[in-house]
């Protein structure tokens, strides 16, 4: 089962935030001089934000100087739920790829007790298998510990099937339907949420996880089966190439189209993404 000690104190936080905030009106008040010498703030881009930004860029330069980490600004905290699926046994890249994704985030601001990792139990990093009971606690966690002020991210590795009745990820003790994803989905609160989804036929999920504030990608088309999968987001996050602005800070949606440009000349394989507008 998903640890429910983990515990999400955003009430202590928004109290400092507010004490803090009193404090600077005071001091704007006294060296107002000071204080209005900058017309603004630099441009800070949220690791799981599609190019948002909490400040406008208003004018200032863009020299290294100036450059901050992203958690400087971040009002609120950062979730991720990563899940492989064991069914017909655990795939080692796919494996392999989570773990990476796992340890990236870790050392990109995120906190350990709000990063979920659901596999093989002999993973070291394993919170528990990727059964359906412990998916369904993990979509509950992130329900009951988010607010509208994070940035979310799923990730999963599986493969898709379609019949009749709708489209199911294959898990070892049964199929999972999107539908009840989608639902789960909706019931958590973010600033931004982007789902990336691994494995055979994944585009089949694209159309169905649409919302506003959300970035969905697959790792490729809806009728294709790739094996191994080649995409690999972590890869064209830690890749210098793929910050396409050129701020020193990769998004999720920059790494996609890196891989992107990686996977279709040299393998034919073609991801896919759906970006709200």
């Amino acid at each position: 089962m998903v640890p429910n000690q983990k515990r999400l104190i955003v009430g202590v936080v928004l109290g400092v935030m507010t004490i803090i905030g009193l404090v600077l009106v005071s001091t704007h008040n006294v060296d107002a001089a000071e204080t209005d010498t900058e017309p603004g703030q630099d441009q800070v881009t949220n690791i799981t934000s599609t190019n948002k930004s909490t400040e406008e860029d208003v004018g200032t330069d863009s020299d290294d100087s100036n450059l901050t980490s992203s958690e400087d600004f971040l009002l609120g905290d950062r979730f991720a739920l990563i899940i492989v699926s064991g069914y017909n046994g655990t795939d080692p890249t796919e494996l392999d790829k989570a773990i990476s994704l796992f340890y990236y985030l870790l050392d990109h601001d995120y906190s350990a007790e709000n990063v979920i990792m659901l596999c093989n139990e002999s993973c070291p990093v394993s919170e528990g298998a990727a059964n359906l009971a412990n998916i369904e606690d993990g979509f509950q966690y992130l329900k009951d510990h988010s607010t509208s002020l994070d940035d979310v991210l799923i990730h999963i590795s599986d493969h898709n099937t379609q019949n009749a009745t709708g489209v199911y990820l294959k898990f070892e003790d049964g199929n999972l339907s999107t539908n009840s994803i989608a639902y789960w989905m909706d019931f958590i609160q973010y600033d931004y949420l982007t789902f990336i989804m691994n494995g055979n036929r994944s585009g089949l999920v694209l159309p169905l996880f649409q919302n506003p504030d959300r970035t969905i990608m697959s790792s490729m088309r809806s009728n294709d089966t790739v094996h191994p999968d080649n995409f690999n987001i972590t890869r064209s996050l830690l890749d210098p190439e793929s910050d396409s602005n050129h701020d020193n800070f990769i998004t999720f949606e920059e790494a996609f189209y890196h891989e992107f440009d990686l996977l279709v000349p040299e393998t034919g394989q073609v991801p896919r993404i759906w970006i709200s507008s």
